[in-house]
């Protein structure tokens, strides 16, 4: 057991090295999480004045599920949008056909009914998820405990579920149902190193982040504690609160871009693969040994 969890890790992290290696080739793959991110800002802007007059109405911004519901579809349509986006660019460039970015959205938006109901189901999941995971004062710390394990395991086996669902959206004219069925259908045969590589995104991108962290901050608390004359100029010491904010918000932000695309780019190689399409950088004895052995013959 503990064997094969170490060898869908090892299958995960290669999936992931190769990911990263392709957006180094191609950057603007980059530019659809990036847009996704300004659109998901633009959207929480709008909805800000709202959710501030609800909170202040009914001293409570949590209880409000209608404009909760409604920013999480609108937010979901958008990343989704940009996903497919993704998905569809990354296609054409496994193909030597490459597209423009623009032109990869275009063809993204004529799915827009099929992203549009992807993003009313998984609105509806996410905020099942929420009102479950959601504290109850009155409630025991046994019966917190577990209704955050239960949000949990409800979020968790939704992705799984949902793994390979913008792809479908991207490729196959599919009825939701059926997209999401597919979906189960082939992570079945993926779950170890399609989830472990997922996974595995995420703790380079943390690992990468701690090294950033500990090889700046390190020297600015030492510069901060030992060698900053006091008193401190409140415009010096604005300056290095700001410095400070800037280094650690930026880095966080570029790394969410990089791993999301990645995410994207392996789950198109390892669809692709599925329907005998090419898979560029992914080889594809490193995609087959990502199936389950009696679905490889």
């Amino acid at each position: 057991m503990a064997y094969q969890i170490l060898e869908n890790a090892k299958i995960g992290w290669q999936l992931g090295s190769t990911g990263f290696n392709f957006i180094k080739n191609h950057t603007a793959t980059l530019l659809f999480s990036f847009f996704s991110g300004c659109l998901f800002i633009l959207t929480f802007l709008f909805f800000i004045i709202p959710f501030i007059g609800v909170s202040i109405t009914e001293k409570s911004l949590s209880n409000h599920w209608v404009l909760g519901f409604l920013f999480l579809f609108l937010t979901t349509v958008f990343s989704t949008w940009m996903k497919v986006s993704l998905s569809i660019y990354t296609n054409a460039l496994f193909e030597n056909n490459p597209i423009s970015t623009i032109t990869s959205a275009g063809r993204a938006l004529s799915r827009l009914f099929a992203i549009a109901q992807w993003a009313f189901v998984d609105a509806i999941v996410g905020t099942i998820v929420k009102i479950v995971r959601r504290k109850n004062n009155n409630e025991g710390f046994i019966a917190s405990i577990l209704r955050s394990l239960l949000g949990i395991a409800l979020e968790l086996g939704w992705n799984i579920l949902t793994f390979f669902v913008i792809p479908l959206i991207a490729f196959e004219d599919l009825s939701l149902m059926a997209t999401i069925e597919e979906s189960g259908s082939i992570i079945k045969k993926t779950w170890g190193p399609s989830a472990g590589a997922t996974f595995n995104i995420g703790f380079m991108g943390i690992w990468w982040l701690l090294g950033w962290y500990l090889l700046f901050f390190g020297p600015f608390t030492i510069y901060c504690k030992y060698f900053l004359e006091e008193p401190v100029m409140p415009e010096k010491a604005l300056f290095l609160v700001i410095f400070a904010v800037l280094a650690f918000t930026i880095p966080l932000l570029i790394m969410g871009i990089i791993t999301s695309t990645v995410k994207i780019i392996i789950k198109t190689a390892l669809f692709n693969y599925t329907r005998n399409k090419p898979t560029g950088p992914f080889e594809a004895d490193l995609l087959k040994i990502s199936f389950a052995p009696t679905d490889t013959n």
